[in-house]
């Protein structure tokens, strides 16, 4: 017998009666434990926008649905072929079809949680990327002194990898190549992390504006321009307040929890 939604927490049942075809029982039970974690952790309800891209099936767009409200920010598809999805374990890109996910949350009229001092971001690798300079998920509006920049580059070759949110200052750049949760992270005005899963990384990093477009997976969302084409593999991604390191902890552990109980882990 399937489960129906009020067999789960209401968070977690608000999103499974948004799905028309819905995981099976033990999936479904492994999600809702993930959504508890994240709930008692203190974490959801600092999201603004949650994906999981690791869905069951994705037939009717079930692995777009924004978790943290599903009536609202429902992820799409782009690309002269889609984004490639594979069951439980996310969507890989395409450069040369110019393939992305755009999440269709703005940070600017749709920030709750994310706001420009008070912010965090951040998605689940789970292949690396093999392409030189690509943007595994971000945003950048303007140009000039005051830049609204929020996107991250994990393999960028000699050059560096890079991370920035809300800022159009020099980067978090380091030598960084993990799989799994990266969470880039703003406390304040000045102080940024680079949470990943093998590394901590901190700078000071001036904010001077939030974008005014839509977050990109797969590809960085330039003044509204789709650049920068990403052809690994996303699992989940997300956006909303400051992280602190316990609830980035909690956060990591969930998600990894989740893809190992699917035996799609790292």
């Amino acid at each position: 017998m399937c489960p129906s939604g009020d067999q789960f927490c209401a968070e977690y049942g608000a999103v499974y009666m948004a799905m028309t075809n819905p995981p099976d029982a033990d999936i479904a039970g492994q999600q809702d434990i993930m959504v508890r974690a994240l709930v008692a952790g203190g974490v959801w309800t600092l999201l603004d926008v949650f994906y999981l891209f690791a869905q069951q099936s994705n037939a009717a767009g079930e692995a777009l649905i924004n978790w943290i409200n599903p009536a609202v920010f429902t992820a799409t598809l782009h690309g002269t072929i889609n984004p490639a999805f594979t069951s439980l374990e996310g969507f890989t890109g395409n450069p040369a079809q110019g393939a992305y996910i755009n999440s269709n949350y703005n940070p600017t009229p749709h920030g709750v949680n994310y706001t420009l001092n008070n912010a965090c971001y951040g998605t689940y690798i789970r292949i690396l990327g093999t392409q030189g300079a690509f943007a595994v998920m971000g945003v950048m509006t303007g140009a000039g002194i005051i830049e609204g920049y929020s996107w991250f580059l994990p393999n960028r070759g000699s050059s560096g990898r890079y991370a920035i949110i809300n800022s159009g200052s020099l980067p978090l750049d380091y030598d960084n190549t993990d799989l799994g949760t990266h969470i880039i992270t703003r406390s304040d005005a000045n102080n940024v992390d680079w949470d990943t899963p093998l590394n901590l990384y901190d700078v000071d990093q001036v904010s001077e504006a939030i974008s005014n477009e839509n977050f990109y997976f797969l590809a960085r969302n330039n003044n509204g321009v789709a650049d920068s084409f990403y052809d690994g593999q996303l699992s989940c991604g997300f956006a909303g307040g400051h992280l602190d390191a316990a609830k980035r902890t909690i956060l990591k552990n969930a998600v990894e929890a989740y893809m190992v109980s699917n035996g799609k882990g790292l």
